[in-house]
């Protein structure tokens, strides 16, 4: 017989009552089938706790709204950002040329007096440069030649 005893029950009155390996075996004979199906339908009956859905359905819409965000910066960076300002084309060109704001403001009221939208198509076409020249006297047809200098060298 085995000599080990273990403390499981208590009956309040005497205190804790011994179980032994031979009654145990008999109580979990006890506890069959019909217990463990009650305790299965009782579960089943609680249905979900609601902090537990609510839990659930917070942290999937936390997971989406990181996936979301990660995808949008992934996008943001994959592409070059699109700056459609004809000013800044023009600042940018004239960067290029290496030609100050004083030239860039004569190529600005040339490609006016000219009737042509951007002074940008006063530096791609030497045609409408030419004209443009043309039409100017003194300190204007100057710059205007700084200019062509400076396309030339360029």
């Amino acid at each position: 017989m085995n000599s080990k005893l273990r403390i499981d029950e208590y009956d309040g009155i005497t205190g804790w009552k011994p179980v032994l390996p031979q009654e145990e075996d008999h109580m979990l004979a006890q506890a069959g089938v019909d217990d463990v199906f009650k305790a299965m339908h009782d579960s089943l009956d609680e249905g979900p706790s609601s902090g537990r859905t609510l839990a659930l359905i917070g942290l999937s819409v936390g997971l989406l709204l990181v996936l979301v965000i990660i995808q949008y910066y992934r996008k943001r960076q994959a592409t070059p950002r699109i700056i459609n300002n004809p000013r800044r084309l023009t600042r940018e060109a004239g960067g290029a040329v290496q030609l100050d704001r004083e030239e860039l403001a004569q190529l600005a009221r040339s490609a006016e007096q000219a009737g042509v939208q951007n002074p940008l198509t006063l530096l791609i076409c030497p045609s409408l440069l030419g004209k443009a020249m043309a039409g100017t006297s003194g300190a204007e047809r100057e710059r205007l030649v700084g200019i062509v200098r400076k396309l030339e060298e360029t």
